[in-house]
């Protein structure tokens, strides 16, 4: 030893492999038969040694996100949403809000008129001449929608107008023509009113008229879904969807007559409160509509 304040370094030879137990007794020590069962019955069901111990280590943030990871139930997805479901959520609202506001503002006489003029229906040439811009807005707010599936990114402001200015020309074109033709079969309907020809006229071109309005909602959608087909094969294909999915027209002319009443009777609540949900549900039905034809071509093979 170099220095003799220091205390000796004993130096024992040290058993490898098994440890000794530290009593030399064994792992429980001396059993005691009034507080201790014997050892086979230690370890039986519902004892806390059955569970999975150990020490976790990472932060509380961790462990929270750990614990959001876990698969949930239904009912627990319902009544504890995770923060996914409330980040898409805000960003639908905040997406038909947007949406609704640019439509509202590229249809500004339509606004206008709806809200000043007292008896809509009766004022019907006036409300047509107004709804002008309103073809290339729903053309738009379609584009935004395609744009947003897919590509999941979110900038309806910008967007739309971007889309806008693109799909303007063409979306104008099917829209006066829609326009005209409403005309027409609204003047034939007035004068075959109270004659006897009502009876034999009147559902022919009741038909007519949700086949114009359903094939002109179909057409901007495959404008905003397919922009670089001609106008032509997109109203062909519009007209053979609105057929061929007739139930899915169905649904698409109610929401649009749901729509159009409490634009009636609320306009601003109508425009900009329901407008962007109302324009995503018509887009959602004609979209459905294009992505079937689109497996349905990939599906069939093609013959040289």
């Amino acid at each position: 030893m170099d220095r003799a304040d220091r205390a000796a370094v004993v130096r024992r030879p040290v058993r490898r492999g098994v440890r000794h137990d530290h009593d030399r007794i064994g792992d429980l020590g001396h059993p005691d038969r009034d507080r201790l069962p014997a050892r086979p019955a230690v370890l039986h069901p519902g004892h806390r040694d059955e569970r999975i111990e150990g020490l976790t280590v990472g932060t509380d943030a961790d462990q929270r996100a750990s614990i959001d990871r876990r698969p949930k139930s239904g009912i627990a997805r319902v009544l504890a949403p995770s923060r996914e479901t409330f980040e898409n959520v805000f960003d639908t609202v905040y997406q038909a809000l947007a949406i609704a506001f640019s439509v509202a503002v590229a249809g500004v006489p339509l606004v206008a008129a709806l809200t000043v003029v007292a008896q809509p229906l009766a004022a019907w040439p006036f409300l047509l001449l107004c709804a002008v811009p309103l073809g290339p807005a729903i053309t738009a707010a379609f584009s935004c929608f395609e744009r947003a599936r897919r590509t999941g990114d979110l900038r309806p402001m910008r967007d739309f107008w971007i889309a806008y200015a693109g799909t303007a020309r063409r979306a104008l074109g099917v829209w006066v023509a829609t326009l005209v033709l409403g005309a027409i079969l609204v003047l034939d309907v007035m004068f075959l009113w109270g004659t006897e020809f009502a009876a034999l006229v009147g559902p022919l071109l009741a038909v007519v008229g949700a086949l114009l309005v359903v094939t002109a909602l179909g057409s901007f959608a495959g404008i905003a879904r397919h922009p670089e087909s001609r106008v032509r094969d997109i109203l062909k294909a519009a007209l053979f969807l609105a057929v061929r999915r007739w139930p899915v027209s169905l649904v698409t002319l109610a929401i649009l007559g749901a729509w159009a009443t409490i634009i009636l009777a609320q306009p601003v609540v109508g425009v900009l409160g329901l407008g962007g949900f109302a324009l995503y549900l018509l887009w959602s039905n004609s979209a459905a509509g294009y992505a079937s034809l689109t497996r349905e071509s990939e599906a069939t093979p093609t013959t040289r």
